[in-house]
């Protein structure tokens, strides 16, 4: 298998393991700082990612360092499947109404922001939120 194949290969992992643990991409950038064209990168199969990224990934899923590096490099195998349940945390999963305690989460979870900061993100879960919930049928 070529390294590019493997670079497909990794990201659709990537990619299935990200949503079952962390949710949207939204949820994936508050736990790593990693922006969301980069996840796209990743999850499309990149060869061009930093093995600084891949590290930061791995730490997110709970991946032990440096397996993404090592697979693309033939040296290893890809860590263990994600669960097929879905993530216990993710906006679609909620109601509506639990939307307020999941910002409120959120910004707990994640540390304190800038006001600015803090509007952005609050911004960007209502827009997952909506986005989300309208692609599978389930807006209020």
């Amino acid at each position: 298998m070529s390294r590019e194949e493997r670079a497909e290969r990794l990201g659709r992992h990537i990619a299935a393991t990200r949503s079952a643990r962390l949710g949207t991409v939204r949820a994936a950038y508050m736990t790593t700082r990693i922006s969301r064209n980069t996840w796209a990168e990743v999850e499309r199969g990149s060869t061009s990612i930093r093995s600084d990224t891949y590290a930061r990934i791995e730490s997110a899923l709970s991946w032990p360092n440096g397996v993404c590096v090592a697979y693309l490099d033939g040296l290893g195998d890809l860590p263990e499947a994600p669960a097929e349940e879905g993530p216990a945390g993710a906006l679609v999963t909620q109601s509506l109404d639990d939307l307020p305690d999941l910002l409120r989460s959120e910004f707990t979870t994640y540390g304190v922001m800038d006001p600015a900061e803090r509007a952005r993100v609050l911004q960007e879960i209502v827009y997952d939120y909506v986005q989300e919930s309208t692609s599978r049928g389930t807006t209020a």
